[in-house]
């Protein structure tokens, strides 16, 4: 770093030649970035590559920032040559939201309230590089519905804040199925919350214990999964939640996603 900045300071005193010297950094990184894309053993990998990636961006950021002396030209460069070679292979956005997943699913318990914030800044510096942002957002989604459903958050908290940082890159409009995803998970727990009630004090039809959550078309990701045929038991319980919530609901129309949830089955054999 010491040895670059006193080139830089040199080079400043003809200053078009700083042109030359905010190129070849840009070449380099295009190359380094290239080689991490194409490296089996790391994309075979979705976090570790992501790792590499920040690694590689904290990096060269301190190269511009100190020795460079955080010009603005040269962190300019230093944009383009990540866009050039983050945008050449599709998999990099699907790579940056299974890193995310996992931070947010396991990673983050280790980190402080403020450590877990940087993290999740570090990874929004890898977003804006991304052009097509959709991609992002339809991986986001599918992840986020898959911790949201399976109750494999770590923290509400720190979910929301994700989502406000990419709400402030992007906007209400790129943020709003996934506000609403929070908000349907909300809802369903005083839906299920006004079942129990409505059963007495309990969530169970004959013996059978149903937790339902109530999510709005559009919002999440749809799949359409095999015909499922219920038991005849489990159809009764079915019935049982939507007359009531219809009685609370009038209007409305359930259809049932029996490949988003699950069934814990409790059997006792002989000896």
């Amino acid at each position: 770093i010491d040895d670059l900045r006193r080139m830089y300071d040199l080079f400043t005193r003809v200053p078009h030649t700083l042109e030359c010297l905010r190129e070849a950094v840009c070449e380099h990184v295009k190359r380094t970035g290239r080689e991490l894309v194409s490296d089996q053993e790391r994309i075979k990998d979705p976090v570790e590559f992501v790792k590499g990636l920040l690694q590689m961006r904290d990096k060269y950021d301190r190269v511009v920032s100190d020795a460079f002396r955080a010009e603005k030209k040269a962190q300019k460069k230093l944009k383009e040559a990540f866009e050039d070679f983050i945008n050449a292979d599709s998999r990099c956005a699907s790579y940056l939201v299974l890193y995310i997943h996992e931070l947010l699913q396991s990673s983050l318990k280790a980190y402080s309230e403020e450590d877990a914030d940087r993290e999740l800044d570090k990874v929004i510096v890898i977003f804006r590089y991304l052009q097509d942002k959709d991609i992002f957002e339809n991986f986001y989604k599918q992840h986020l519905a898959k911790r949201l459903l399976s109750g494999r958050s770590l923290s509400d908290e720190a979910e929301r804040s994700m989502i406000a940082k990419l709400k402030h890159e992007c906007g209400y409009q790129f943020t709003s199925k996934l506000e609403g995803m929070f908000m349907d998970m909300k809802v369903s727990n005083d839906t299920q919350e006004s079942f129990r009630l409505a059963l007495g004090g309990s969530s169970k039809v004959d013996g059978i214990e149903l937790a339902v959550n109530v999510l709005t078309t559009g919002f999440w990701p749809t799949q359409v999964g095999a015909k499922c045929t219920l038991p005849p038991q489990i159809a009764r319980c079915c019935e049982v939640f939507k007359e009531t919530y219809l009685k609370m609901h009038s209007g409305r129309r359930l259809t049932w996603q029996t490949n988003m949830g699950t069934a814990d089955l409790k059997a006792v054999f002989k000896s």
